[in-house]
């Protein structure tokens, strides 16, 4: 936390970052009142969360991002994975009064995840790509315990797609 006054900025100056955060196999993270800027609408993340094909790695988990404006990405928050069956789901993703807007697809997209936190977030202007079809927020594919309340998602002049889906 840095007090009171603007938001540190991490900016993709030129869109070919990829993402501005890669965790892969972290665990216990807490990024609190950050600025993320991003540089394309079409493929870049702020945060990947990436998980792996060796069930013998560590999963990730109890991650937490907090009052953090997160705008001008693909995605703005997206996990890949694990990939075998036998493999653990990633554990403890949340997200907490952050702003989330002008997203090229999803604001949210995670995957595999269990125990997810997502409470007092705005989310605007995702799918903003013509022709994309992102939600506010994705989670799917064995998505369990999870809490979403308190949230504002605005999808007003988004394609045809949904606030919320699991």
């Amino acid at each position: 936390t840095y007090g009171t006054g603007t938001k540190p900025v991490i900016r993709d100056l030129n869109g070919m970052v990829g993402a501005i955060f890669y965790f892969k196999q972290t665990q216990g993270v807490e990024i609190t009142g950050f600025e993320l800027i991003g540089g394309n609408l079409n493929d870049e993340v702020a945060l990947h969360i990436s998980g792996s094909s060796n069930p013998n790695d560590r999963p990730s988990k109890d991650l937490v991002i907090s009052d953090c404006d997160i705008h001008h990405f693909g995605t703005g928050s997206w996990n890949i994975p694990f990939e075998t069956p036998t493999s653990n789901c990633a554990s403890g993703f949340e997200l907490h009064n952050c702003n989330i807007y002008d997203i090229g697809d999803d604001g949210v997209f995670w995957v595999e995840v269990e125990n997810i936190v997502i409470e007092g977030c705005h989310i605007y202007n995702v799918a903003i790509n013509v022709g994309n079809a992102g939600d506010g927020i994705h989670i799917v594919e064995q998505c369990e315990n999870y809490l979403i309340k308190n949230n504002i998602i605005d999808r007003r002049g988004s394609v045809d797609k949904f606030c919320f889906i699991s």
